[in-house]
């Protein structure tokens, strides 16, 4: 009988020390899971640069300005843009072939393939901080990638980042087929990571994406630099 009491009470205190162990996990007793914007918050990418190149392709097939704008206008616009489809999982010859039955001008495959390549450029490496900032936050959350990005971006990205050592979680717009800032994708990643949004963090550098986060109740940072996310975080009693 004695013998049996002992045993409980190592399981007990075995169960007890695990449950220590997930609250010192859990840095500030609230927060278990910290999603990150990929491009400008972990991967630096030069986003105007890259659609300037995209902007010279278009210009040598005779499309208009204000139609080229139409197809790959900044966050900043409301109105539909062909490349949020893009981003949103269509493939690299319909989005080509759309823009050419759009503005009647027809667009080979090579064409399509010669654009992005260009912009694959302007992917630069991770900050250094900012990847040691990423690597101490994982060892007391979960962390996930929840990122506006078509397939050959995300296609590139997984060949030469480390964002699979990184992070336990990868969402990204063209495989789930939605895209910040519509709030079914929040929902979507909260599920996966079966949390509540009270529970989560989320860092991005557009204000609009970490403004619909906040209206689920998610802790939002609106992301300007490495080393101001650092005291943000500090402020929220997440030690990096």
């Amino acid at each position: 009988m004695k013998r049996r009491r002992k045993g409980i009470e190592e399981k007990l205190a075995a169960i007890e020390e695990s449950n220590n162990h997930a609250n010192e996990k859990n840095g500030n007793g609230s927060i278990k899971a910290i999603m990150f914007d990929l491009g400008n918050v972990v991967v630096p990418y030069r986003i105007n640069e890259a659609m300037r190149t995209f902007y010279r392709v278009f210009r040598l097939k005779k499309i208009k300005k204000d139609d080229m704008k139409d197809i790959l206008a900044s966050e900043k616009s409301e109105r539909l843009r062909l490349m949020r489809e893009y981003e949103k999982g269509m493939e690299r010859k319909d989005f080509f072939k759309e823009i050419g039955k759009r503005y009647r001008v027809p667009f080979s495959q090579r064409i399509g393939k010669m654009a992005e390549r260009a912009t694959y450029t302007f992917f630069k490496p991770i900050d250094a901080e900012m990847e040691s900032m990423i690597r101490h936050l994982r060892k007391d959350y979960s962390l996930a990638v929840l990122s506006n990005i078509i397939k050959p971006h995300r296609e590139y990205v997984l060949k030469r980042y480390p964002v699979q050592e990184l992070f336990d979680y990868l969402f990204f717009s063209c495989d789930i087929g939605m895209r910040k800032p519509d709030t079914k994708i929040y929902n979507f990643a909260l599920e996966k990571m079966n949390i509540k949004p009270n529970e989560a963090l989320f860092i991005d550098d557009y204000r609009k994406n970490v403004d619909a986060a906040g209206s689920l109740g998610i802790n939002s940072i609106h992301f300007t630099s490495a080393a101001e996310l650092k005291e943000r975080l500090n402020n929220l009693n997440i030690p990096v």
